[in-house]
């Protein structure tokens, strides 16, 4: 179906899927938003989706195989996760992090490598946080 309507509206099947998950956040976010209770920025939430937000998610749906989703390094600015699915969905993966920035109105700069074998089942995304909106600077 993606590769018929990337083909129809004349976008990548790449585009499609990213911005799917962009869209895949912002509705996560509205159907639970108690997942992110105490949560004050993307980094903060991507730290958590293993541990805490997959858990949550086997809890609904039992059956279901979510991706792994590590974040392997972690400081202010910076951190690595390392996306792991058998249904290389790479692009989606990234659609989120871009999604959970713009819900955090934070502008992060990704950059992704495909790792591990070249199918897409590991991808790893550096991410480096450039801005917040709500960081003021004084005028002195």
């Amino acid at each position: 179906m993606i590769a018929v309507l990337s083909k129809k509206i004349d976008l990548s099947t790449s585009h499609l899927t990213k911005t799917f998950g962009v869209y895949l956040f912002a509705e996560l976010m509205a159907a639970y938003p108690q997942w992110i209770t105490n949560l004050n920025s993307s980094f903060a939430l991507l730290s958590k989706v293993d541990g805490f937000i997959h858990g949550e998610v086997k809890k609904l749906y039992p059956h279901a195989s979510p991706p792994t989703f590590k974040c392997t390094h972690y400081t202010d600015t910076r951190m690595e996760v390392i996306y792991q699915s058998p249904r290389c969905m790479g692009d989606v993966a990234e659609g989120l992090i871009l999604g959970c920035a713009a819900y955090y109105r934070e502008k992060i700069i990704v950059r992704r490598e495909t790792v591990g074998d070249g199918s897409g089942s590991s991808e790893r995304f550096l991410l480096k946080l450039v801005s917040e909106s709500n960081v003021t600077t004084s005028m002195a």
